[in-house]
């Protein structure tokens, strides 16, 4: 459970009940709780739209409502928190409708102990989180499979009309070649996209010291372009974790990437400036750029799959991939921008466990040019 305290919502009118329950969750250690006690279904509904719980202890048995209509009635209008029914041995059976149309659990009143009510809550919330997270992945996956078929579908449409183009002016044959090669190379890319996001937060290999600022300098000279000017400067405080290096690298370049292709072409040259510091147990890595920045509409959906800011903005898949991977890590990703052509700063933040190996080496604190 978390450090915080474990927030309860109680629904029960037996007095006697209530006190048992009070003097159960005091007994437990080291866990903290924060109970609310209603009396009445109707209350219960009101509280649960208004406040986030993280379980919700329910007597079938109320005032203003009775049996399975309960459980029912509380779980249509508010399915935010979990629920454990709280049965008596004589509606057990109704207890187990409850948990086969969505509680959690169910414990008969006079066979509870702290130890079965503490388990009781922590399985519930658990299966919970868990059922959440299912859902946003369904959700995740359908949105792919749409955004797949979209991307795979112009191409094909686009080789089927210069097929037709070829098969009925034979002559022409030549000029045709270069917008297929073009296409197949869109669709290339595109599939190792996929691939990339396939394997993101999954195959993290085994972790090893990294320079931090070596294998930055290592990715800008191999994206580095040639046909604009670009000062990129790392922070000498960048340190060494213990991470895979592959990953590692393939998030550097992305967002490097990125700064160079959203940069404003109105400003002379393109800044980006690497930073890092120590928070905490954790190194924040910072990447800023003087490009053309992050409308606040979009800011909280640019690690969205499929989202872009344009079609120059790629697939939609890049900073998905950054993100799994980075959370692989045991880390956090978000960016910030002050708006339109105003620039853009990305921070990742990875923890520095000493159980996980993570190591930070903190130096003078200066920035040097690369190049």
């Amino acid at each position: 459970m978390e450090d915080r305290a474990v927030r309860i919502l109680l629904v029960e009118d037996n007095p006697d009940d209530v006190y048992i329950i009070r003097r159960m969750l005091s007994g437990i250690t080291p866990t903290n709780f924060d109970l609310m006690h209603v009396m009445r279904l109707n209350e219960a509904i009101e509280i649960l739209l208004e406040n986030k719980f993280d379980i919700v202890l329910l007597d079938l048995s109320l005032p203003d409502s009775q049996g399975l209509d309960t459980f029912t009635e509380l779980n249509r209008k508010t399915q935010k928190s979990p629920i454990i029914i709280l049965s008596g041995l004589n509606d057990q059976t109704i207890a187990m409708r409850a948990v086969h149309g969505g509680a959690q659990d169910y414990l008969v009143k006079g066979e509870i102990n702290k130890d079965k009510l503490m388990r009781s809550i922590r399985y519930a919330i658990e299966r919970h989180n868990l059922k959440k997270d299912l859902i946003a992945k369904n959700h995740e996956l359908e949105d792919f499979a749409y955004i797949v078929c979209h991307e795979l579908k112009g191409p094909l449409t686009i080789f089927v009309g210069y097929l037709h183009f070829i098969k009925n002016n034979p002559p022409k044959i030549k000029e045709y070649f270069n917008p297929i090669i073009d296409e197949c190379s869109r669709m290339d890319k595109f599939i190792k996209n996929i691939l990339n996001l396939s394997k993101a937060g999954n195959l993290i290999n085994e972790k090893i010291e990294i320079d931090l600022g070596d294998l930055l300098k290592r990715v800008f000279l191999h994206v580095k372009p040639q046909d604009f000017s670009v000062d990129f400067t790392i922070a000498p405080s960048i340190g060494h974790i213990i991470g895979d290096p592959e990953r590692i690298e393939h998030i550097f370049s992305n967002l490097i990437n990125n700064s160079i292709q959203h940069r404003d072409p109105e400003k002379e040259k393109l800044i980006i400036n690497v930073g890092a510091e120590q928070c905490g147990g954790n190194i924040i890595i910072s990447f800023k750029d003087n490009g053309r920045g992050i409308e606040k509409k979009h800011i909280n959906n640019i690690f969205d799959l499929g989202f872009t800011l344009g079609k120059e903005s790629g697939s939609g898949f890049g900073l998905v991939i950054v993100r799994k991977i980075v959370e692989a890590h045991n880390g956090r990703i978000w960016a910030e921008s002050k708006g339109k052509n105003q620039g853009a700063e990305f921070f990742i933040r990875l923890p520095l466990n000493i159980e996980d190996k993570f190591q930070y080496f903190k130096r003078k604190e200066a920035f040097f040019p690369i190049l």
